[in-house]
């Protein structure tokens, strides 16, 4: 397993190494075995570190690699999800998302949440502890992994539909009120409220928040939109803001399609721009925001 999972930086050094070194050295490298620091250090490099995931090797395998905000997520063709930390190799969690006997598709990752569909089921889950947060069955097959915007989960089907679940977070005001009153507050010569927190009380409160992040269970249905061919392809979200958002995503039949919700309304999901191609699109897109 040592093979799949060793990172970019690893399989660099084998390859610069394996130039520079002599044959008994590139025989270990052909051989698969791990470039020690110290043999690293003396052609100039540095390997910064290795894991493994933990699993059955002779049913697992690792599927998809997401790599956001310093969290390498790890996905197993058995349904388990592991979060690593990119600048040291820790494993932070691993859970199980799903049934192993079914496809898990690639995950989809934001601020707060990571989004997995297995089977026909999508998992909403906290991307910083892997607590399950919500979950919902597609009416459908879905093609792809989901995507995420900072309110809702876009999973793209077979038949061309992708369906928007809006996820709603359970606020505690009185709480949030109660936590800001302990640390003491003060006010401006404007009487505007100021927090009197610390760098540490910041960081305390924060990982309070990570750990206590809620999605209200109540059942809303998904907005529908509707494209042509089969979205087979992990969508993007593009620009959002407190009014609209935008997401992204192709077809087989070689259409980019860029769909809309108004926030102000939530109740209509419309195709704003539709980018013919001569072939199917087989990549997901991407996107650079405006300066």
């Amino acid at each position: 397993m040592t093979r799949r999972l060793v990172l970019a930086a690893v399989f660099l050094a084998a390859v610069f190494l394996a130039a520079l070194s002599p044959a008994g050295r590139l025989a270990a490298a052909v051989r698969g075995e791990i470039i020690t620091q110290s043999a690293a250090r003396k052609h100039g490099l540095r390997r910064a570190w290795f894991t493994q995931i933990e699993m059955d090797r002779a049913l697992a395998r690792i599927r998809h690699l997401v790599l956001y905000d310093g969290i390498l997520y790890a996905q197993t063709n058995r349904a388990m999800v592991h979060a690593i930390d990119a600048e040291t190799g820790r494993t932070l969690w691993a859970e199980q998302v799903g049934g192993p006997n079914h496809p898990s598709l690639t995950a989809g990752v934001n601020h707060d949440l990571i989004a997995v569909v297995n089977g026909s089921v999508l998992y909403v889950l906290n991307r910083y502890n892997g607590k399950l947060l919500w979950k919902c069955e597609a009416n459908g097959a879905p093609g792809a992994g989901a995507a995420l915007s900072e309110k809702r989960a876009y999973v793209p089907m077979v038949d061309g539909l992708v369906m928007a679940y809006r996820l709603e977070p359970v606020l505690d005001p009185l709480g949030e009120l109660g936590r800001v009153d302990k640390k003491g507050v003060d006010k401006d010569k404007k009487g505007k409220v100021k927090e009197q927190l610390t760098p540490e009380e910041k960081e305390a409160a924060e990982a309070e928040r990570r750990e206590s992040l809620r999605i209200q269970q109540d059942w809303n249905p998904p907005l529908v939109c509707q494209s042509f061919g089969r979205a087979m392809v992990q969508p993007i979200v593009l620009r959002q803001d407190e009014n609209e958002e935008y997401v992204a995503w192709p077809t087989d039949r070689g259409s980019l399609f860029i769909g809309v919700i108004n926030r102000l309304q939530e109740d209509f999901f419309a195709i704003r721009f539709r980018l013919n191609t001569e072939a199917g699109i087989a990549a997901r897109p991407t996107y650079r925001p405006a300066d």
